[in-house]
């Protein structure tokens, strides 16, 4: 069971907060110690998902609309799936 906190950053990962939510967020990147060291946790536990088929396939099209468009993501999922297929 995920706790809220985990929730919050995987609507940030998937693009599904208003503006005050995603700038508490980045807020808290920099204030909090270990909080990026969560989101760094549920991007990988996201691209693990999506790559298993265990993501509903709503959240799977936010992931692959959103979450995969900025780069460093994308650059995360493809080392990942590479690995997974060797």
């Amino acid at each position: 069971m995920r706790t809220n906190q985990e929730v919050s950053v995987i609507r940030y990962l998937m693009g599904e907060l208003s503006s005050t939510e995603r700038a508490d967020i980045e807020k808290r990147l920099f204030t909090e110690p270990g909080f990026l060291d969560l989101v760094r946790a549920t991007e990988e536990q996201l691209i693990r998902d999506a790559l298993a088929g265990d993501l509903p396939p709503d959240q799977l099209a936010k992931f692959q609309n959103h979450f995969l468009s900025f780069p460093d993501l994308r650059d995360k999922y493809e080392a990942t799936r590479a690995l997974r297929d060797t």
